[in-house]
């Protein structure tokens, strides 16, 4: 295989993993287990929830698409699965390959969090195989399997107290913010208007800020000022994907829905990075959480860049 080949193929596969939001799904056990342990054991078993984490949501957009493979046929013949870039055997075994590892990997961590792993994997494949196409229950399926990637994080050490409310407050947040994404991203090849609920992810921001923003004692200012940072570039680019919306349900605009919504999409799903960074940030982990969380708001723009080659809906 010559070089250009194999950048070729490399490109391929990136396109059906959707490469911009692989770079999302870290900071979900991240945050889960540091605001478990707060920084007090080694990170490393964060780190393996993370790549189980990262493992699992990999398969799923594998199986995502092959289950899709005929509508995509009509309405997204580019894609690498339709095109007949990547053969569907092939895309079967990379997702059981994935799927493997995935586990593997879990059962280096606490035995509760092999249970974790098993749900998220069944929600992932119930969302899969039925639950996408049920409206408002397809959104529901797909915000539930980023709250379990959180907990995953949170299991992923012995549990010696009840979890607390920041955590199940991450999971909240996080779950219902990816569900409103998803809800929005069905009109992604639609002519329908997207009406009110664009503002849907803003107002799960507004309320996961204020709540966490009252119950959570701020270890530093630095960790204060991260997350309240944080917080505010997550509402801007909500606010901003709100306004843009509104602009392409112009009847003068209608006909540019379609094309804009995807986009959109990807910019929504780009800000989990910088809400996972704030709960990161006010896990109480100190120089670990604030380097942590630096890193993931220092990932957005590099997910905007990918998104330009690789589109993330």
């Amino acid at each position: 295989m010559s070089e250009a080949s194999g950048q070729s193929r490399w490109r391929v596969w990136a396109r059906l993993l959707r490469l911009p939001n692989l770079l999302t799904v870290p900071g979900d056990p991240l945050a889960g287990f540091l605001l478990v342990t707060q920084g007090y054991d080694s990170l490393l078993p964060g780190l393996w929830a993370a790549v189980a984490s990262v493992c699992f949501y990999a398969a799923g957009l594998i199986v995502n698409d092959l289950c899709d493979i005929e509508t995509d046929r009509r309405e997204r013949s580019e894609r690498p699965l339709p095109s007949g870039q990547i053969r569907p055997l092939a895309a079967v075994v990379a997702a059981l390959v994935l799927r493997g590892v995935g586990q593997g990997v879990v059962c280096r961590l606490d035995p509760q969090a092999w249970w974790i792993g098993f749900m998220l994997v069944m929600t992932i494949f119930l969302y899969n195989l039925g639950f996408k196409g049920i409206p408002g229950i397809g959104a529901l399926t797909m915000g539930t399997c980023r709250g379990l990637s959180v907990m995953l994080g949170a299991s992923a050490v012995p549990a010696t107290e009840p979890f607390s409310a920041a955590l199940l407050l991450a999971v909240a947040t996080l779950a219902g913010y990816i569900a409103a994404v998803t809800h929005i991203a069905r009109r992604e090849v639609s002519t329908t208007n997207i009406g009110e609920e664009r503002w849907i992810p803003a107002i799960v921001l507004v309320f996961g800020f204020a709540l966490i923003a009252r119950i959570q004692v701020f270890g530093s200012i630095p960790a204060w000022l991260g997350f309240s940072g944080a917080f505010l570039l997550a509402g801007i680019v909500t606010l901003e994907v709100a306004s843009m919306l509104a602009a392409a349900s112009h009847p003068r605009q209608r006909d540019a829905t379609p094309w804009m919504v995807p986009y959109m999409v990807g910019l929504l799903i780009s800000g989990l990075l910088l809400i996972q960074a704030g709960f990161i940030m006010v896990a109480g982990a100190g120089d670990t959480g604030i380097l942590a969380g630096l890193i993931l708001i220092g990932l957005w723009p590099l997910h905007r860049i990918f998104s330009k080659r690789f589109p993330p809906s």
